[in-house]
């Protein structure tokens, strides 16, 4: 249904990013191929989730000197109210708090810290914006199309930001690819388009 929403039709390719992430697509003989929307523990790339999740990675890793002094240690301490990096472990693996969301809210900070210059942060949304570029390519190979009409969807991707425009560029999309309707829109087109198909059937059938 956001397929059909986005393109106004049950043809392209969606690539979708909030929480999790998936890639979607359609061809003209009516082939479908989905990548990715394997969940938040051995998928879900590029998704808000994921960000998150590199976010607290990049985090430990700077406290240890592994590796660049980030801002993003400052930043998301401060969101999730901690005192220190440490703090983190009794945080994140509290088993009566599922953290999934918790997780996938620090992603518009990540965002938001790349933007003004921090470099951890930069790599983090270049190696989200690769991977959705990578899942979207697979869909398109998959499907045997050439160039196909591409749509954004979700939350990280369906408004202009770093991340949605870094993809945008890597994909070679000259505009910004907004949504022709609304998801909501597209499971109305789809059941029209699902009962005109039946329409014809059952006419094909009598006569």
């Amino acid at each position: 249904i956001a397929l059909v929403g986005a393109h106004g039709q049950r043809r392209g390719v969606l690539i979708l990013a909030g929480t999790g992430s998936v890639a979607y697509g359609v061809n003209e003989y009516g082939k479908q191929v989905q990548v990715g929307g394997w969940g938040y523990l051995i998928g879900d790339e590029g998704s808000a989730y994921w960000m998150g999740k590199r976010a607290l990675q990049l985090i430990t890793q700077s406290v240890d000197g592994r590796t660049g002094q980030t801002e993003l240690t400052n930043s998301v301490l401060r969101v999730l109210n901690l005192k220190t990096a440490r703090d983190l472990i009794l945080w994140l693996y509290d088993p009566s708090v599922p953290r999934m969301r918790d997780v996938a809210l620090l992603a518009p900070m990540v965002i938001e810290l790349a933007d003004a210059g921090d470099h951890l942060s930069r790599r983090i949304v270049n190696e989200a914006a690769e991977e959705l570029f990578l899942m979207t390519q697979a869909v398109i190979q998959r499907l045997g199309v050439d160039q196909p009409n591409i749509a954004f969807a979700g939350g990280l991707l369906e408004k202009p930001n770093l991340l949605s425009v870094t993809l945008q560029h890597n994909l070679g999309i000259a505009e910004f690819p907004r949504p022709v309707y609304s998801p909501v829109v597209g499971a109305a087109l789809l059941a029209r388009m699902k009962t005109q198909e039946e329409g014809y059937a059952n006419g094909a059938a009598k006569s």
